[in-house]
This record gives C-alpha cells, structure tokens and sequence, in this order.
C-alpha cells in the first residue's frame, strides 16, 4: 500500500546565475552533463519506460482507488525535457505524477535543472497557496539502492510571463496546447477547472484540502516547515473529469517532427539564442548543492500547492 498523503518538506535550494557569453546558465552547465533535452532522449515520448546511455526514465501516475503508482507514459520535447503525458498539463508533472530517474550506478548529483516553475501564478489563475507563497516548486528526493538519502525543493525565481516561452520560440507550439485542465489551489480548497458541455463553458469542481500534519511524520521533519496534503479527495475529484481536447496539439506537433531531426536543432538552437537575447522566461532554475549527493535514483514529484507543474530539464554532476 502506498500511502494516500504526503508530506513535502522545505529544503533550501538556490538557482544558478552564472552566464556565459555564447549560453545560458542551463546551457552551459548542461553542455557536459546530463540534458533531457538532448534529441537522444526523444525515444522517450509516449513510452512509460525509457532508456538512453544507461539512464532508465519511468512514468508514474497515482490514480483514485489505487494502492500503488501506475504506468504512465513520458513527454519529452528539446525546449523544457522531460515530463508526463497526460494529467492537467500534458507535458508537464502534475500533483498525481512522478518521473523517476535510474543510473547504472552511483553518481555524485551536484545540481538540477528544471523548467516551466514560476512565481505569480496567483495573479494569473486567481490561486492562492497552502504556504502562503505565490511560487511554484519541484520536489526531488535522491536515493541510493531504495533508501532515501536526501530531499530538495527547487523554488520558483522567475515571473510567470504573459506569453510562453515555447510559443514564442517556435510557430509550431500553440497557447494552452498543453492545458488538459487546471488545478488551482485557493485557501483549503482545490479548484479543478475542466470544460463545460458547451464551447467556453468552463467548469470548475471543488474538492478540501486537509491540512492537519500527524505528529510522528512532523517530527520526521523537526525544525522545517512542512505540509501534509490528503490526496484521496482530491484523486476522486480529477476521476473522470472532463480534459480540454486541444491539450494534446504541442505533443502531437513533436511527434510530427521526430523524424525531421533539422527541425529540433531549429528549435533548440532558437530557444538557446533567446535565453540570452529575449525577454521572455521560462522558468528554468537550478537546485544546486553545497556538497555533491551519491545517488542511484533521483525521483521528481509535483507538491501540490498553487498550481504546481514543472518539468525536468538535467542534472549536473560533480567533476
């Protein structure tokens, strides 16, 4: 059995500023490391499992009722990496998703890379946040033979922008072409916005958010804020919920390019150019160590909170 709720601890992470004449911080740390980004990892879209110079990726999704994490299949694109298809974002990993990350062997884990985690998204959707901060976080826990040996929380440093950035660096992306439906965290209440029988005609379900954290796991964490979520309403909330249909067009447009490797070198020579040119965020930001973690797997999870999603981008490794 796993268990129905989860606690996410606080843990400092700090975003890597440094930048290069020709790249972007997330370009050059990445160049000699690990990059989802790569088109090598383009055999990963829509595959639950997959495998690229002895990194193993997997899916998983928690569904209502079930005592274990399902299959779910990866989204891969060369502008953000890697995600899960399906769920409230289709590229991204939502609440009930998880994206688990195997070596071969041990490795000493310097930093992570993820993209699409932005702060202002209250302002945008009309959230508000269980933490009472407007900013969105990935959960990442590191692990060496199935014993957890550390945590991160990587937090938002940027502002939602008002236009996306892969739209802006390709005509081949569309607005909200990832946007299956929302989850919007207000108060103690989760609000799921999903289409309505009629064009435009948005519906919005409500679920409770229990917020009472259990002394044993509390002190687990002694000393670092934390937040308990009870997930059973809310997986019974996002059972059978209407999707918008239009959230598939982005990853349908990825796999029509697979097969035109000049049009994904466009794409990421583009969006390489505009991280150090543009105007336009997006959200890529770094959990960097003070000291390097030997781990075997690093598994990445969404809390839930605002409306949280993200992306992972790479991992860097110590020299």
């Amino acid at each position: 059995m796993i268990a129905t709720s989860i606690t996410f601890a606080v843990f400092a992470a700090t975003g890597a500023s440094a930048q290069q004449a020709e790249l972007a911080a997330i370009d050059a740390q990445l160049a000699n490391n690990l990059d989802f980004r790569s088109a090598a990892f383009r055999v990963c879209l829509n595959a639950p499992v997959c495998e690229v110079d002895g990194v193993r990726l997997e899916g998983g999704r928690l569904e209502s009722g079930a005592d274990a994490w399902q299959a779910a299949d990866l989204y891969w694109d060369p502008v953000d990496g890697i995600g899960v298809t399906g769920g409230g974002q289709n590229d991204e990993i939502d609440v009930n998703e998880r994206v688990v990350v195997t070596f071969s062997g041990q490795r000493p884990v310097q930093g992570i890379w993820v993209s699409d985690v932005f702060s202002g998204e209250h302002r945008r959707f009309g959230g508000s946040s269980v933490r009472g901060v407007d900013e969105e976080y990935a959960h990442v826990q590191f692990s060496v033979s199935g014993a957890v040996v550390g945590d991160m929380r990587i937090s938002a440093e940027n502002r939602l922008p008002w236009q996306a950035f892969n739209n802006h660096i390709s005509s081949r992306f569309q607005g909200d072409g990832d946007l299956r439906r929302r989850i919007v965290v207000n108060k103690r209440m989760l609000e799921l916005i999903v289409p309505g029988s009629d064009p435009g005609a948005d519906v919005l379900i409500t679920a409770p958010i229990d917020g009472e954290v259990e002394k044993e796991k509390l002190d687990i964490f002694e000393g670092v804020p934390t937040v308990e979520i009870d997930l059973t309403e809310i997986l019974a909330a996002l059972e059978g919920a209407p999707l918008y249909a239009a959230g598939t067009l982005n990853a349908n447009r990825i796999v029509e390019i697979l097969e035109r490797p000049e049009l994904l070198d466009e794409m990421t020579a583009h969006a390489r150019r505009h991280r150090v040119l543009g105007d336009r965020d997006n959200g890529e930001v770094a959990g960097m160590l003070d000291s390097p973690v030997m781990a075997d797997t690093l598994t990445f999870q969404s809390p839930l909170d605002t409306s949280n999603d993200f992306s992972i981008a790479g991992v860097v490794f110590s020299e």
